[in-house]
């Protein structure tokens, strides 16, 4: 998070993802089950989560939307529990959807591995680029958060939509 200290020396469009990204962010592995990443964004009150290899590389991203639409394309095993179909807020995408779900999804679902559901498209972006080219990379991407990595691809952190809500709004009331 921008400090005021840090904030006070920067000059406008000098803001980069280093100073706004969350660093320590919760991640899974790509062998990782389901079950395990949907318990950690519940708990944490996260819609996604960055899929790290062993040696600290971001190999993909899994999101809930990713194992609803999982669970989707693999309703026919729903269906045959009596699932009935429900509406949710796709936030990716901003608009409401349905699927059928069903109430023993886990338990059909569960053991699948975070590989086989995950996004291996990583938007991502250095540490050195500007916020201005962030918020424009998620727009375009239609997206709520951006990897930031090195260049041999290590996770160094996220951009989330609502640092940069917070920034404007830090930016808004210093003014």
């Amino acid at each position: 998070m921008l400090t005021a200290s840090r904030k006070a020396k920067l000059k406008p469009g000098s803001i980069t993802a280093a100073d706004i990204m969350s660093r320590n962010l919760l991640t899974v592995s790509p062998t990782d089950k389901l079950s395990e990443a949907l318990q950690v964004m519940v708990e944490n009150h996260v819609t996604g989560l960055p899929v790290v290899d062993r040696k600290g590389c971001c190999v993909g991203v899994i999101t809930a939307t990713d194992i609803l639409t999982y669970e989707q394309s693999h309703s026919d095993e729903a269906e045959e529990a009596n699932a009935e179909w429900s509406r949710y807020f796709d936030q990716e995408a901003g608009r409401w959807e349905s699927l059928r779900a069903s109430a023993f999804a886990l338990e059909h679902f569960g053991h699948i591995a975070v590989n086989e559901v995950m996004n291996t498209n990583v938007i991502s972006v250095p540490s050195d680029a500007p916020v201005e080219d962030i918020a424009r990379l998620m727009v375009e991407q239609e997206i709520h958060r951006v990897i930031v990595v090195d260049r041999t691809q290590h996770l160094l952190g996220a951009v989330s939509a609502i640092d940069i809500v917070q920034l404007v709004a830090d930016s808004t009331l210093s003014n």
